[in-house]
């Protein structure tokens, strides 16, 4: 029981956290949506303007994807190293199939993370002209916070749902007292 409210405990700070974490992303956001009026007013191309949209939708996408895909794998390595040596082939094999499955889709999703760095080099590359050093200096900052604080909340969130799991065994395991 002391091991589950020390676990307790320290969900509570990290649902504190993510708090915090949303309050930022919020004025990250908010900072976004600046730097998207001013691509809005500057920027004379409408390809230019779709570009950017597009760009900003996608990091964020990618960003998740990639997170998702790295847990999925390591999951499936955690799975394929703790099966006992005297496991069924069979069932060696569905996690080895698993693992790669979820190599691949890493692979794949690398692969799309250097093209969207790639097109992040594209969009810096009009910005710069159309908006001033301030603008392009907070647009800079936006793309570096959305990034950053998406991964950490990310992390936050599966600490999180590790913690509720962990929480729910444990209970489990625990015989009722009479």
């Amino acid at each position: 029981e002391e091991l589950v409210d020390s676990i307790q405990k320290k969900m509570d700070k990290l649902k504190e956290e993510k708090k915090e974490l949303t309050k930022e992303l919020e004025e990250t956001e908010t900072l976004g949506k600046e730097v998207q009026k001013a691509v809005e007013r500057k920027c004379k191309k409408q390809h230019e303007k779709d570009k950017f949209k597009t760009y900003i939708g996608d990091m964020e996408k990618i960003i998740l994807l990639l997170l998702k895909v790295s847990g999925l794998l390591a999951r499936a390595e955690n799975a394929l190293q703790s099966l006992p040596e005297d496991s069924n082939e069979r069932l060696k094999k569905m996690a080895a199939d698993k693992r790669d499955r979820a190599k691949q889709q890493h692979e794949d999703a690398k692969v799309l993370k250097e093209d969207i760095e790639k097109r992040s080099g594209q969009i810096e590359v009009f910005l710069q002209e159309a908006l001033s050093e301030e603008e392009f200096a907070d647009y800079k900052y936006y793309v570096k916070m959305k990034s950053k604080l998406t991964i950490e909340k990310q992390e936050l969130e599966d600490k999180i749902s590790l913690g509720e799991e962990q929480i729910s065994a444990l209970k489990l395991s625990i015989p009722e007292k009479h």
